[in-house]
C-alpha cells in the first residue's frame, strides 16, 4: 500500500512539473496579453476588462498600445494634396480672406463635409430678365500656390430663380489679390432677380493645378478617338 501511494505521489508530482514546463513554454511564444501590459488599464471606464478584440485607451503614462516600442507614434493630421503633375503639396487647414467692404461676409460651408465654400453679395444688384450683372463680395483671398480658386453656381439659386454664372467656373488664381466678384446672369425669361447683401450667390472649390510649360512638338502621340469631335459620339 506504501508503495503504491509513493508511485501516486510521484505521478502527481511529475505531472504538476510537466504541467508548469509546459505552460511556461507556451508562454514564450503567446502574443503577451494587453491585460498583463503595463500601458493598459486593467479595467475600463465601466469596468470591464479589456479583451485582445478591443482596443483600449492609452495608459497615463503616455505610451501608445499600437506602437511596438510603446512610445506615442507621430501621425499625420490629414494627408498632404497632390497637384496633377505629382507635386506634394504642403497640408492646409486654413484659407485667408481679408474684407474689402465692412459689410462682407466671410465665406461658410453649409455642412462641415461639403467640398464647396458659399459666397456671400456684399452689394445689392437688380437683375431683370436676360441682364448679366457683376456682383462683389467685399472679399480677398489669398489661394496658395499649387491651388486654384473656381467659382461655380449655387445649384439652389439655379432652380428656383435661374440665376448662374456667366463664365462658369470662374477661375481665380494663386497670385490674385483684389476683390472676388461674381458675374451673375438671370436666365428666367420674365422674373427679375434681387440680389441683396447676405446673400449667397455663388461657391468657391479649391483644386490642386498642375503648371507645365507649353512646348512645340513635331507630332502628337496618336488615340483612338483622334480628331473627333462635337457630336461625334452621338446623342
Amino acid at each position: 500500500m506504501s508503495v503504491f501511494r509513493s508511485y501516486t505521489k510521484s505521478l502527481v508530482t511529475s505531472s504538476v512539473k510537466i504541467a508548469k514546463m509546459g505552460f511556461s513554454f507556451a508562454l514564450d511564444f503567446l502574443p503577451r496579453s494587453p491585460i498583463a501590459s503595463r500601458i493598459w488599464p486593467s479595467t475600463d471606464d465601466r469596468g470591464r476588462v479589456p479583451t485582445g478584440f478591443e482596443r483600449a485607451e492609452p495608459a497615463t503614462n503616455g505610451a501608445d498600445p499600437l506602437s511596438p516600442s510603446g512610445e506615442p507614434e507621430d501621425r499625420p493630421a490629414s494627408e498632404e494634396p497632390v497637384t496633377a503633375d505629382g507635386t506634394r503639396l504642403p497640408a492646409m487647414e486654413e484659407l485667408r480672406f481679408i474684407k474689402l467692404k465692412e459689410n462682407a461676409t466671410l465665406p461658410t460651408r453649409g455642412h462641415d463635409d461639403d467640398a464647396g465654400l458659399d459666397l456671400y453679395a456684399a452689394e445689392a444688384a437688380l437683375i431683370t430678365p436676360g441682364v448679366r450683372v457683376s456682383i462683389g463680395t467685399g472679399l480677398a483671398v489669398a489661394i496658395p500656390e499649387g491651388l486654384a480658386g473656381l467659382v461655380l453656381p449655387r445649384s439652389g439659386l439655379a432652380l428656383k430663380s435661374g440665376v448662374t454664372l456667366v463664365n462658369s467656373p470662374g477661375l481665380i488664381d494663386p497670385g490674385y489679390r483684389g476683390e472676388v466678384r461674381v458675374v451673375l446672369i438671370n436666365t428666367d425669361p420674365n422674373t427679375d432677380f434681387h440680389c441683396k447683401p447676405g446673400d449667397r450667390i455663388a461657391q468657391l472649390l479649391l483644386v490642386p493645378i498642375a503648371t507645365a510649360s507649353p512646348m512645340q512638338a513635331d507630332a502628337l502621340d496618336t488615340s483612338a478617338r483622334g480628331g473627333a469631335g462635337f457630336g461625334s459620339t452621338g446623342r
